[in-house]
């Protein structure tokens, strides 16, 4: 997060990584046990993934998906309705924040 400088957005018991739930990375059920603990619905919150298989999973479940392409996979990303980030670093530019 210090990336994007969203860090002071986030109090540490908002910061959840999937191996403090012993939950890979690439499994879906991560984001939507966020969105619980969090109380929010998936459609008000948006998922960062660098994977097809993230992005498909992400829409599935009704968020916003952005797609961080690392080069790779743009135009695939797309096409599936992922916003296109070529960096991390790109991701406030497109965040409301209130």
């Amino acid at each position: 997060m210090w990336l994007t400088n969203l860090l002071q957005f986030f109090t540490p018991e908002k910061i959840i990584t999937p191996s403090e739930r012993g939950i890979w990375n690439s499994n879906h059920e991560v984001y939507l046990e966020v969105t619980q603990i969090m109380g929010y619905d998936p459609g008000q919150c948006a998922v960062i993934v660098d994977s097809i298989g993230g992005i498909k999973n992400g829409l599935e479940d009704g968020f916003k998906v952005y797609g961080l392409t690392n080069g790779f996979n743009k135009s695939e990303m797309e096409n599936l309705g992922a916003v296109i980030l070529e960096e991390i670093k790109e991701l406030p530019q497109h965040l409301k924040i209130i």
